[in-house]
């Protein structure tokens, strides 16, 4: 087994982190009433994204290359839905899809990916 790249350990970083920030902006936009459960709800989607995005660049990933670009690609998406639905502060968002591009192109990578098909275990 060939040693991880550099470059799945900033993606796992970067996944984390976005998580990390996706469940803070979820916490903050609880109101207290039943109208603000949409907005929680699409900050719990963006975190889950994120988190999966994380789960691709780990040691024992258990999907192929190109399956962890279109989770990447994924939670970039749910995040710019839930900046269009404003579910969350735009600024907020704009890290966020800052973060899922950069885990994009670390996706993206063809080191990456080989690494990952070469050996991930099923």
């Amino acid at each position: 087994m060939a040693p991880m790249p550099n470059k799945m350990k900033f993606g796992f970083g970067l996944g984390m982190l976005g998580g990390v920030i996706a469940i803070a902006a979820m916490a903050y936009s609880w109101q207290g009433d039943i109208d603000s459960m949409y907005m929680v709800g699409l900050n719990m989607l963006v975190a889950v994204m994120f988190f999966g995005a994380a789960g691709t660049f780990t040691n024992y990933s258990p999907v192929s290359g190109n399956t962890a670009l279109v989770i990447s690609g994924a939670a970039f998406a749910v995040t710019v839905i839930a900046a269009l639905y404003e579910a969350t502060f735009i600024w907020v968002s704009v890290i966020l899809a800052l973060i899922a591009l950069c885990c994009i192109l670390v996706a993206a990578c063809p080191n990456v990916t080989k690494w990952v098909d070469g050996n991930r275990t099923i």
